[in-house]
C-alpha cells in the first residue's frame, strides 16, 4: 500500500502540480526568469496546488492519482462514510507538510505493521483500497 500511495503521489504532481506551475510561470508571472526573480512566485504554487488537493480529498475523497489506483481517503473511526470534513482535509494536509519537512517523520510507515503515515495517526485518518472500482 506504501508503494501505491507512493505511486498516487507522483501522478499527483504531473497532474496537479505540473499544470499550475505551468500557467503561474507563463501565464500569470510571465517568464521563466520572472518567475525565478520573484520573491512570491514560489509561494503560489505549492497554495495553489494545496488548496486542489484539499478540495479533491474534501468533495471526492481521493486525487486523481489515488484513484488511478483506487484508493480512496476515509476517516479511521468512520470507513463507511467516505466524506471527510473540510477541517479534517486540512489539517491532513498541513500535518503532511510538517512531516515532508522532517523527513524522518515519513518513514513511520515503514515501521508500522498497519503501514499509516504520521499524519494519517493524528488527523485519524486512512487510506483504504477501494473495492468497488
Amino acid at each position: 500500500m506504501i508503494f501505491l500511495r507512493f505511486k498516487a503521489f507522483v501522478v499527483d504532481m504531473f497532474m496537479i502540480m505540473m499544470p499550475i506551475m505551468y500557467f503561474t510561470t507563463y501565464v500569470i508571472i510571465g517568464s521563466k526568469e520572472q518567475y525565478a526573480n520573484s520573491a512570491f512566485a514560489p509561494w503560489i504554487t505549492p497554495s495553489i496546488y494545496a488548496v486542489v488537493v484539499i478540495l479533491f480529498w474534501y468533495f471526492k475523497a481521493q486525487t486523481p492519482g489515488m484513484r488511478a489506483y483506487n484508493l480512496i481517503l476515509v476517516k479511521e473511526s468512520n470507513q463507511d462514510d467516505k466524506k471527510l470534513s473540510l477541517f479534517d482535509c486540512v489539517l491532513r494536509y498541513f500535518l503532511f507538510i510538517i512531516s515532508f519537512m522532517f523527513f524522518i517523520l515519513l518513514l513511520v510507515a515503514f515501521f508500522r505493521k498497519d503501514k499509516k503515515t504520521i499524519y494519517d495517526i493524528l488527523s485519524s485518518t486512512t487510506i483504504v483500497q477501494d473495492n468497488e472500482a
